[in-house]
């Protein structure tokens, strides 16, 4: 039992973390460093690979760069964990 209470205690420090580290790579895609947003983004899904939001990112990273079948790829995994990524995977460039 005890076990699980610190467990639980440590969960929101870790989401907490997971959070940042999205902000990070958030601020660094609105300042187009796409590489360095991939990368913490690839670390945040590693240590949180259950995780859909930073597959979603990369994906959506991958596609403002211009590299559709990685953000294909990306977005498949993602939708695979639950996030709705059909604008990813559907671009529609006449609905802007």
């Amino acid at each position: 039992m005890d076990f699980y209470f610190r467990a639980m205690q440590m969960q929101p420090h870790k989401r907490y973390r997971m959070e940042y580290l999205l902000e990070q790579a958030a601020a660094f895609f609105r300042n187009n460093q796409y590489q360095k947003s991939i990368e913490i983004l690839t670390k945040t899904a590693r240590l949180a690979p259950d995780w859909a939001a930073p597959y979603k990112n990369i994906a959506v990273v991958h596609l403002r760069s211009g590299n559709s079948e990685q953000a294909r790829q990306f977005a498949l995994k993602a939708k695979a964990l639950g996030a709705d990524v059909e604008d990813i995977l559907n671009p529609n460039p006449e609905a802007d």
